[in-house]
């Protein structure tokens, strides 16, 4: 009788373990992998002020003036996560994809002729009236500390050139699409990963100008003004009201910030010790209202990429010249498109919920 009694009541904590294993499925199921239309009841549109960010300048260029992507040398010694030693075939496939700094020219005031050729465009450069954009993909170190990024030289005249897009077009949770879905179905020209913001509860979703959600977080924001200005923020540096008055046009919640104010690589980061690790990277980065790049960096690839560490991006920023620069989600996720082809090399990809892009104004 005791022992019916025993196995009855294992039965009973084995049934009521299994109905809340049951039950966090369902929940998790609709927290985490049902797509969720976002609350739009209290959003805020921040308008552009009226003197604003159109016209930024171009660079001086001429016939014999080409422009030249900002990028360091192939020799550059970063800090990088080792991986396996490179053979020498693994060695000459890897260098074989990494193309050289491309030269453009456009005149510094576009003519009625030069409009009517225009877009001009190519497998690493694109140039019209209002962007220019330059491709390149770096490779440095060798062996176990081989890593390859790729290099997107950004120019435009309008802000409004330089946007975001959620996925399926839709803001909310758990809507995902690949990059490349992305970057096509907003006719972008050059695009990377976002900062995953449909995967978290907290922090600033400010897009194009619109401010969907604003939840304190702890982690460091990037705040893209209409004026053209990019800054990065620490937790107690912003609120709701100044991003608002201030006309930011973008904010992004991931980070950390990678350099101080004298555009210099920080020495310590806002970020937890996985985030730190060596990692195929997704980043943006800020030279002056209208100059802006984008750095993806492969990785978890043996003998072609080891990814980098976040000390190591922040070495990179400061060489290639940038005031301030910005970690976005990285991983699986890091992906970046041009001329509606993924540019990058990904060991492999996930679909995510935003990208960042440049496009022609609308």
């Amino acid at each position: 009788m005791n022992i019916k009694l025993i196995f009855k009541k294992i039965l009973i904590v084995l049934c009521d373990l299994v109905i809340a294993g049951i039950l966090l499925c369902v929940f998790a199921f609709f927290h985490h992998v049902l797509p969720r239309k976002g609350n739009l009841d209290n959003i805020v549109m921040i308008p552009k002020p009226s003197a604003s960010a159109t016209g930024f300048q171009f660079p001086v260029f001429g016939d014999e003036t080409p422009m030249q992507t900002a990028t360091p040398a192939a020799t550059d010694n970063f800090s990088v996560s080792p991986g396996e030693n490179s053979s020498a075939e693994a060695t000459a496939e890897a260098t074989a994809l990494v193309t050289a700094v491309p030269t453009q020219t456009i005149a510094a005031t576009p003519t009625a002729t030069d409009t009517q050729r225009f877009p001009v465009q190519d497998e690493n450069s694109y140039m019209s009236e209002n962007v220019v954009v330059n491709m390149s993909t770096v490779q440095m170190g060798s062996g176990r500390s081989l890593v390859t990024y790729h290099v997107a030289d950004i120019y435009i005249r309008d802000i409004e050139c330089l946007r975001s897009a959620f996925a399926d077009m839709t803001y909310g949770e758990n809507f995902t699409q690949s990059v490349l879905e992305q970057d096509r179905d907003n006719n972008a020209i050059v695009a990377i990963s976002g900062d995953s913001y449909g995967m978290g509860d907290a922090g600033v979703v400010l897009r194009n100008g619109i401010l969907y959600k604003y939840e304190p977080t702890t982690e460091d924001i990037c705040v893209l003004y209409y004026d053209g200005r990019m800054e990065t923020l620490s937790f107690g540096e912003y609120t709701k009201e100044s991003l608002v008055e201030g006309g930011a046009y973008q904010v992004w919640t991931f980070g950390p910030g990678l350099l101080d104010d004298n555009g210099k690589a920080k020495s310590n980061f806002n970020a937890g010790n996985y985030i730190m690790k060596a990692h195929p990277r997704a980043s943006i980065g800020y030279y002056s209202p209208g100059h802006y790049v984008f750095v993806l960096v492969d990785g978890r690839q043996d003998n072609y990429s080891a990814g980098l560490d976040i000390k190591g991006l922040a070495q990179l920023y400061e060489e290639l010249g940038c005031k301030v620069a910005y970690n976005l989600d990285g991983g699986i996720s890091a992906v970046m498109t041009f001329n509606d082809e993924i540019y990058s090399h990904p060991a492999r990809t996930r679909e995510v919920t935003d990208i960042i892009y440049i496009g022609e104004k609308l």
